[in-house]
């Protein structure tokens, strides 16, 4: 069972890399992104949109990341306590 959810993980993987290459080869459109106080260098929509995500991705994983060290915290001073308590 878990050799064909890992080759279903990795079917949907690739097929979804495979999309976002796909979609940033025909995207290739040169923009100009404009933040805040500065200007990007010239670069094609599929290359900014892949950026994006790309960073998206990152800073969402660094959040969870922090949520699951704060509960893996927890759950170990809990667990010194209850260890505290029985002795």
């Amino acid at each position: 069972m878990r050799l064909v959810l890992f080759l279903l993980k990795s079917f949907f993987f690739f097929l979804a890399l495979a999309i976002g290459a796909i979609f940033a080869g025909y995207n290739d459109e040169q923009i100009s992104v404009h933040f805040v106080f500065v200007q990007a260098s010239h670069a094609s929509v599929g290359f900014w949109l892949l950026l994006f995500m790309f960073v998206g991705v990152l800073l969402g994983i660094f959040s969870s990341s922090l949520m699951v060290f704060r509960y893996y915290r927890i759950l170990l001073k809990s667990k010194r306590n209850v260890g505290a308590d029985s002795e």
